[in-house]
């Protein structure tokens, strides 16, 4: 690849907030805006959720998904777990070097479709997304939440040209559970976005250390995570 190269980045969160999903997405989305000239972006959107703070080249196309709760439940259940279904009527003509789907979630039947256009895809893990799921996700939800997280994080190990992971153990673990002997994995990390570079420099020259929590208090694994502080 390179920086003329035609990039489409998929995600799954909202870009508007700050979630630590969010943070780590718009991170992502701006660093391939630093290497590719061209670079669109697939986002969520719902009123008052707009893209912040992305790179003002990016090309951001945003989808909504505005269905009563009982078809969102039917969609669920028969395995249409994302908003991207039908994408050629988001990405029309455009052609495309490489994709990169931010989460194993938006991967699911797409990889193979622009696999077939010979585009080549990364995948981006923000964790282990089934035991992310299994902790946090309510009964009876958690049924068909993590059957079809099974299927589409395989599908996305062993058909991604690359994985991103954000930690070495999050290799281990999709390596554990999926790797058909073929993966390649390599680890991406998290890191801060150009936006918020002063920022850091203010905290790191306060006296007092700043903790800020970005995650939900409603998952497992963020309140676990701040036992030990």
């Amino acid at each position: 690849m390179n920086n003329k190269s035609k990039v489409l980045f998929i995600t799954h969160h909202f870009l508007h907030g700050n979630g630590g999903g969010c943070f780590a997405s718009r991170a992502y989305i701006n660093a391939f805006a630093s290497i590719f000239d061209c670079v669109t972006l697939l986002y969520p959107y719902k009123e008052g959720m707009e893209a912040q703070f992305i790179n003002p080249k990016v090309d951001k196309i945003p989808v909504s998904y505005d269905k009563p709760k009982a078809l969102k439940l039917l969609d669920l259940l028969l395995g249409r777990i994302h908003r991207y279904t039908n994408i050629k009527k988001w990405i029309g003509e455009r052609k495309f070097d490489l994709v990169v789907f931010d989460t194993s979630l938006v991967s699911f039947r797409l990889i193979d479709y622009f696999k077939r256009l010979g585009c080549k895809t990364i995948v981006i893990h923000h964790n282990y997304q089934y035991e992310y799921f299994r902790d946090n996700t309510k009964f009876p939800l958690s049924i068909p939440t993590l059957y079809w997280c099974k299927r589409y994080e395989k599908e996305a190990v062993c058909k991604a040209d690359l994985n991103l992971t954000l930690t070495n153990q999050d290799i281990e673990l999709l390596k554990e559970h999926y790797d058909d002997g073929h993966a390649v994995f390599a680890k991406l990390g998290v890191f801060e976005y150009k936006a918020d570079e002063h920022k850091i420099k203010e905290y790191a020259n306060n006296t007092h250390p700043i903790f800020a929590i970005t995650g939900t208090l409603g998952s497992y694994q963020t309140y676990e995570s701040l036992y030990h502080w």
